[in-house]
């Protein structure tokens, strides 16, 4: 079967696989489809968290405040 998606095989323990096959019955999707779908949820949280800890690190550090005024100058 062709597809324009790759392919990757992942090995999961009974219980994840019955609860991936749950979820998956209970949204009508197939189970490769909602793995897809939960894989993609977990690596934009895993960037969200990435991003906010860079952020928290830059505003730890001083910086120089500009006014309104010297911004738009």
């Amino acid at each position: 079967m062709v597809t324009k998606y790759n392919r990757t095989m992942v090995t999961l323990s009974k219980e994840t696989k019955e609860f991936l096959e749950h979820v998956a019955k209970e949204k009508k999707q197939s189970i490769s489809a909602t793995a897809s779908e939960l894989l993609e949820f977990a690596l934009d949280l895993q960037e969200d968290m990435y991003f906010s800890k860079l952020a928290d690190e830059r505003t730890k550090q001083p910086y120089e405040t500009l006014s309104h005024k010297e911004v738009w100058e």
